[in-house]
């Protein structure tokens, strides 16, 4: 929840996006997953969900858009201590629709106009940690 791509440098930035100096907020991604283990704590899934941009160039208003994937998802289970856990996940998250017009959007800014493109997450890697309650 509550993700602004542009924090950490902008790593999540396409190299177009942060050449257009686009400031890109994702107040959500949700969605469902179905996967089954492995190996041992090595678990394949798949996972289909929404994700919500707020996006502006510089001194521009913001438009909102909403993207679709469906995609694979590799983890890993590491168990910390007393329930505590780390989920290690490899993901691959590819746009299959958007609400845009054509995938793209006109944004006006200070500097004139900028056409974006639907942002795609693609390949990603990312950590979750949890807490297991026992019976």
């Amino acid at each position: 929840m509550n993700l602004t791509l542009n924090n950490f440098g902008g790593y999540s930035l396409t190299p177009t996006e942060k050449a257009q100096n686009l400031h890109i907020h994702v107040p959500y991604t949700t969605g469902a997953g179905v996967g089954f283990t492995l190996v041992d704590r090595l678990w394949l899934g798949v996972e289909v969900k929404a994700h919500r941009f707020d996006v502006n160039a510089p001194g521009g208003p913001v438009s909102s858009y909403e993207t679709y994937s469906v995609g694979p998802v590799l983890g890993y289970k590491v168990n910390i201590f007393k329930g505590v856990y780390a989920n290690a996940y490899f993901r691959y998250w590819p746009n299959v629709a958007t609400t845009l017009n054509s995938d793209q959007i006109a944004l006006q800014g200070t500097n004139g106009t900028v056409i974006h493109n639907a942002h795609d997450w693609n390949v990603f890697a990312n950590v979750a940690i949890g807490y297991a309650f026992r019976r």
